[in-house]
């Protein structure tokens, strides 16, 4: 993922009544390596999912 801003993601309280908030949490949950990688112009995020 890509985006214009150069703030590193960082976890939110989770509240199940309202929507969104939840990406990060299933990207942690789900992958074996997350990167944050700063560029001039923004970020960038990788995740590493394991083959089943």
């Amino acid at each position: 993922m890509k985006d214009a801003s150069r703030r590193v993601p960082h976890p939110l309280p989770l509240d199940a009544t309202q929507p969104g908030g939840f990406g990060r949490v299933l990207v942690q949950e789900l992958a074996s390596d997350v990167q944050v990688s700063i560029t001039p112009d923004g970020k960038t995020v990788s995740a590493v999912l394991p083959l089943p």
